[in-house]
């Protein structure tokens, strides 16, 4: 008997724990069957588990934590919305392509087409851990149409992952984020997509008490062409565009210890129409709205351009509003490019700070064409305001101040503000007649060598930029260092200009 529990014992001991694998399935509206085992290219599904008709074995399948579902390049998805989204617990599910599997002569994104439903993704409340990566949605609403429908919509989500899709969804929103309980949620990154033919990619709205959204990296984003969302279709209303972001509290009067924190905002670019096309109503904020409740950010790098332009088209390219804000700051402005092209009053402002947004820093940006560069449109100013090292090329009068008391250029450096900016001068665009305009600068720019090294900041996003050129020892003014002899990046080079040529010839 003992010689048999020793056995056992042994036996026990030297059983190793059973290893998981993560699964890889395979989905193919043309030529999958959800009766296949989806597990190869040979014997894909139609449909993955949460569509909308989804059946057989796709329907029950335990998609977990790192599987990866991949779908069938130059495929069209359509009868399968809206999809409820399966997502992780610890680690992400991955939603992505192979590029060497598709459909047709070369690759191209596979397609989830909502023909003007409404929402086409969802995910159930506290869902998190989920990639979505290089898909294609298109047609949630109908074009010229007031649309309320979302593209993507989640409710309390963590751990999630946009990158590198198209968004052409006629829709009022492309990817909508919802926090309706107290908790901390973290770690959101919405990188290298493409947004058409929305009024707005990102917006995050928090509506509890103590509810703080952390982590936060919406950048190389791409936005351009949102007119046929913007305008309204006779009820009054019309549509509110926020460009790439608006974070907001619902009620930012009384919520309480809730905010939105550690924010990276850089190398987004904007370009195109973004007038109201139906109606009379309706149009858009900024391309970069904080209503309320915003802690730690870095806004940097980013060319804000649109074209044609439009009597009131914006309010204001960037706009931070405290709204009792109860966790102001630090927040940079660093290194972007407000570019307002010629026109009749196309906008109001550029960068605009009021209801009690402090401690920010503007540096080292460049405002072309519209009326007021920067408004702090609070009454007293704001704490801790510091303005230097920015550019201004302005076609009307330059102004600036709390409400009813705008600055004169001199006025506003006697106040000790931008004592090192630059005020006129060149440009210097490679090419700013034709939309999309090109608003890389070349050595005739004065904001050539003109802005302040701040690499001391540790953030390893401005010491490249919009391009990811070195931005050197010396810095410009601007998104853009100044391209020039082969494309070098004349800034990142010590020494005189010989040197610099003699190095370039090499």
């Amino acid at each position: 008997m003992m010689a048999l529990i020793v056995f056992l014992f042994i036996l026990v001991g030297c059983a190793e724990p059973e290893e998981t694998h993560a699964a890889t399935y395979y989905v193919d509206f043309v030529s999958g069957d959800d009766n296949n085992n989806g597990t190869s290219t040979s014997t894909p599904w139609k449909r993955v588990r949460g569509m909308t008709n989804a059946a057989g074995s796709a329907a029950s399948a335990a998609i977990t934590d790192s599987d990866t579902v991949v779908f069938k390049g130059g495929v069209t998805w359509t009868d399968s919305f809206p999809w409820s989204l399966r997502t992780g617990t610890a680690q992400s599910v991955v939603y992505t392509v192979d590029t060497t599997w598709y459909a047709g002569a070369s690759f191209t994104l596979p397609v989830f087409d909502r023909q003007a439903g409404g929402n086409l993704i969802t995910a159930t409340s506290g869902s998190g851990y989920f990639t979505l990566n290089q898909l294609r949605f298109v047609a949630c609403g109908t074009p010229l149409t007031e649309a309320s429908a979302r593209c993507l919509e989640f409710t309390n989500p963590h751990h999630v992952t946009i990158t590198n899709n198209i968004f052409e969804c006629d829709c009022s929103i492309s990817i909508y984020m919802a926090f309706t309980s107290a908790n901390t949620y973290s770690d959101f990154i919405v990188t290298g997509n493409e947004a058409t033919r929305t009024s707005s990619l990102w917006w995050a709205g928090i509506t509890s008490n103590n509810t703080i959204v952390d982590q936060i990296t919406l950048s190389g984003n791409v936005i351009h062409d949102f007119s046929a969302q913007i305008g309204d279709d006779g009820d009054g209303t019309g549509i509110h565009s926020d460009g790439f972001w608006h974070g907001y509290l619902a009620t930012p009067s009384t919520t309480t210890g809730s905010y939105f924190d550690n924010i990276t905002f850089c190398n987004n670019r904007s370009y195109g129409d973004f007038r109201r096309g139906f109606g009379t109503n309706g149009g858009v904020t900024a391309m970069f709205f904080q209503e309320g409740g915003m802690h730690t950010a870095l806004i940097c790098n980013n060319v804000f351009t649109f074209w044609p332009a439009q009597a009131n088209t914006f309010d204001g390219l960037v706009i931070l509003q405290g709204e009792n804000n109860q966790s102001p700051g630090p927040v940079y402005v660093i290194n972007n490019t407000f570019y307002d092209p010629p026109g009749a009053n196309s906008m109001s402002q550029a960068f605009n700070i009021e209801s009690g947004m402090e401690n920010v820093t503007l540096k080292n940006n460049m405002f072309v064409g519209m009326n007021y560069p920067v408004w702090i449109e609070q009454a007293g100013g704001i704490a801790s305001f510091v303005a230097d090292y920015n550019m201004y090329h302005t076609w009307s009068n330059l102004v600036w101040g709390t409400v009813s008391n705008f600055k004169t250029w001199a006025q506003w450096q006697a106040l000790g503000f931008d004592v090192h900016g630059t005020n006129g001068g060149s440009t210097g665009f490679m090419d700013d007649s034709v939309s999309p305009f090109n608003l890389d600068i070349d050595l005739t720019s004065s904001a050539f060598r003109a802005g302040q090294n701040l690499s001391n900041l540790g953030r390893a996003e401005l010491a490249t930029d919009y391009a990811h050129m070195l931005r050197g020892s010396v810095w410009d003014i601007g998104a853009y260092t100044a391209e020039s002899f082969g494309g070098m990046d004349l800034g990142s080079l010590d020494g005189n200009i010989g040197m610099e040529l003699q190095i370039t010839q090499r």
